[in-house]
């Protein structure tokens, strides 16, 4: 169900079905509990915030709880709580320093991605995108994901004709 959920937030497409199918199974899973949480941030309300203080701290529990969990739940932890406090800029950075070792996660690129967004920030998504890509290839599962993250980016700083080439080798 997480892996449906994190596919279908690549997509841009309702996953929270599949996070609640997760979390139903797994209620302390710390990557859920943080997906969620960034998923109210990212919604841009004010009761989307408070959510996601909550879950912030339901997931740094659940990290704790898994004896420090994985060097990718305490990302997406450390995000999550950046992010709740308002401070979307640093969760970006949370994400785009993991992706400095990770650059195939598409969970991180897809996260980052749209905080960037959000702080208006199309430079960091430029440079994330340019940063990961050369990591990936079309075999990949999601690099037609990726592909629309660098088409955006490129769009959103102005170069429309790299945009345009790179959106349509997404499809």
């Amino acid at each position: 169900h997480y892996e449906r959920a994190v596919r279908e937030f690549a997509a841009h497409k309702p996953f929270t079905p599949h996070l609640r199918a997760a979390l139903a199974i797994a209620p302390k899973f710390p990557a859920a509990l943080a997906l969620s949480g960034l998923a109210s941030a990212l919604s841009g309300r004010a009761a989307g915030m408070q959510a996601a203080r909550a879950l912030a701290v339901e997931a740094q529990d659940a990290v704790t709880m898994a004896g420090g969990g994985t060097a990718f739940e305490r990302v997406l932890s450390s995000a999550l709580d950046s992010a709740s406090a308002g401070r979307l800029k640093r969760a970006a950075h949370h994400l785009e320093e993991h992706l400095v070792a990770h650059p195939e996660d598409l969970l991180a690129i897809k996260l980052a991605h749209a905080l960037r967004f959000m702080t208006g920030q199309s430079g960091h998504m430029e440079k994330t995108s340019a940063g990961v890509l050369p990591s990936w290839s079309p075999a990949m599962p999601g690099y037609g994901f990726v592909l629309g993250c660098r088409a955006f980016a490129l769009e959103e700083g102005g170069r429309l004709r790299e945009a345009e080439v790179v959106g349509r080798l997404a499809f």
